[in-house]
């Protein structure tokens, strides 16, 4: 079996050394890969949240099965283009990724739903809406596109930035 897994981090890592062990397992490529993956598979350096790259890849080496880590590849749909092709690949659909790539779809999602969630977030349209609310709650959280997710509190207003 060949397999493609996507992803850099000690997640993919994991996989890869589980994989490894497998006899099952002849060919493992990562993308990107790490400095670790490397010992244990062949690493390609594509952006794994590159849809097209990583499709045009995969057709080139044919995988068996595609495992794909992180989040960013998940929110812009790489195992549906994987799936509309009818190829073997592990990982949620662009919209179920929404919920782990959206802090605010999944809040959204809860409510709407009536599921149980922690109350105190925001969506805010304008930086004084969002100094306001640090300042009264001495909270925040980022989130991007880039997965790039950091929550803090802070002891103070001022203290926040």
């Amino acid at each position: 079996m060949k397999v493609l897994v996507l992803g850099g981090g000690g997640r993919e890592h994991a996989l890869v050394w589980k994989l490894r062990e497998s006899p099952r397992v002849e060919k493992i490529w990562c993308a990107p890969g790490n400095g670790g993956i490397a010992a244990e598979a062949e690493c390609v350096a594509i952006d794994a949240g590159d849809v097209g790259a990583i499709v045009g890849f995969a057709e080139k080496i044919q995988p068996d099965l595609t495992i794909v880590g992180p989040e960013l590849p998940l929110v812009r749909g790489m195992t549906d283009a994987f799936r509309q092709r009818n190829w073997p690949v592990v990982g949620p659909s662009q919209q179920a990724a929404q919920l782990e790539g959206s802090k605010v779809f999944s809040k959204e999602f809860l409510a709407r739903h009536h599921l149980p969630t922690a109350k105190m977030y925001g969506t805010f349209d304008s930086p004084q809406r969002v100094y306001s609310a640090l300042n009264s709650a001495n909270w925040g959280q980022a989130e991007s596109e880039s997965s790039w997710k950091k929550l803090w509190k802070a002891k103070s207003y001022r203290s926040s930035f």
